[in-house]
Parts: structure tokens; sequence; C-alpha cells
């Protein structure tokens, strides 16, 4: 079967906007985004995806730690999809249901690529779109990263799960533009073995875990914005 183009993508990319026409969540375009991030303090929330955590129930943990703590007139933005991080949408609604919290409002990026598994796309209050070209999941514009540029237009901080090579590429990315970051690197954080097991028979060179080599850099000398929780 031929790959898909960039056109059918685009196509589907169409179909999925006029079917959620009017229904949450409300799509809008990156600057919008950031017009909603006016007034309010932003974290994004970033780890693995695809592969899922091997101990979800560690990270929901956090999560809600983080939410209770920050308290109202947060944005929350993660990467659009259900899977591993994105599980962190459901937990900030109830964890700011359960403390009380009025105004938690949660925004996703992601790439066109969504679209094409809509069960996929998490529940959240907006989501943007980002025009990548076919097969590329990572969000950038003028190869810079829209998940580091939110957090550093507005002034907020990027919260890491560990993660794959994207992550540890948008960490060096924030340090580097000043953003503050902080990375929960505990052993019992870790992906899916049965996952990570498939992908690197796929791949034997996979990354499984791209924050290694960033900590190990950072971590021994100190950075002024660098935060790690072991």
């Amino acid at each position: 079967m031929p790959p898909m183009t960039r056109a059918e993508r685009d196509g589907k990319y169409e179909e999925y906007l006029r079917a959620h026409a009017g229904r949450d969540p409300k799509i809008l375009s990156y600057d919008s985004l950031l017009r909603e991030a006016a007034g309010r303090r932003v974290m994004v929330l970033g780890g693995y995806s695809g592969l899922g955590y091997q101990d979800p129930e560690v990270i929901h943990g956090h999560v809600d730690e983080i939410v209770r703590r920050n308290g109202d007139r947060l944005l929350y933005v993660i990467g659009g999809t259900k899977d591993g991080i994105g599980e962190a949408y459901d937990w900030i609604r109830a964890s700011a249901r359960a403390a009380g919290l009025s105004d938690v409002k949660t925004a996703g990026i992601v790439s066109r690529e969504a679209a094409l598994y809509p069960d996929g796309i998490a529940r959240q209050d907006y989501l943007v779109f980002v025009d990548t070209e076919v097969d590329v999941w990572e969000v950038q514009q003028e190869g810079r990263s829209l998940m580091v540029d939110v957090a550093r237009r507005t002034g907020g901080e990027m919260i890491y799960f560990k993660g794959g090579a994207i992550s540890g590429v948008e960490i060096e990315e924030a340090l580097e533009r000043g953003v503050r970051v902080t990375v929960y690197a505990a052993a019992e954080i870790q992906p899916k073995r049965e996952r990570l097991e498939k992908q690197r028979a796929k791949s034997p060179g996979y990354v499984a875990d791209g924050t290694l080599e960033i900590l190990a850099r950072h971590e021994g000398p100190g950075h002024p914005l660098l935060t790690v929780r072991r």
C-alpha cells in the first residue's frame, strides 16, 4: 500500500474539523492559544506518549500534587493525545475538581497526523493542530518547538516525566531559550516494557530515555534553569 500523501492526510484533517465543528475541544490557531494564555500561568507537561508508562499511577501522583500546589488561573499544555502523558488531561481535571479549583484549563499542540486517529485525541479545552510533513509528529515552526515556544512566550515552565528522543530535544532547546525545566527522573518512571521491546525490535537504535544525556551533562555542575526530582 503506497504511503499517504500530504493532500490525503490534510483531507482527513479537514474531515476531522468538519465533524467536530462547534464541539470540544475548541480548535484554534497557535496565536489564538497564546491569547487564551494571557493572564495565566502556563505549564507544559511532557514525557512518553505512544509508549505509555509502566506504572501510570506514579505519574498520576506527581500531577495531582502539581495541580493542587499551583492552584487556579493555570493553563496546562500537553501533546493533545490520550496515551502516556496524555492521561494527565483527565488527572488534571479530577485533581482540580477535588481541590475546589474553578479556573484550570488544558490545551494541546499536536501534528495534523493526530486527525488520522480521532479516537486518540484527548478531552481538553483547546487544541492546536500543526501542519507538519506526513508521518512527522514533532510540532515545530521554523525549526523551533512550539511546546518550548508557548512556555517561553508566556513566562511558563516545562515539566517532564522522562520521555523519548523528542523530550530530550525539547529540554535542550528550552534551556537554551531561557525556559525553566523540571525533570521527574525517579527509577520507577519507565515506559511500558512490551511497547518498548516492540520499538527496539523495529529500530535497534531507538532512544528509550532522551533525558539521560542532558541530565548527565547539566545535573552535576548544576544549571540555573533545571530542576531534577528523583
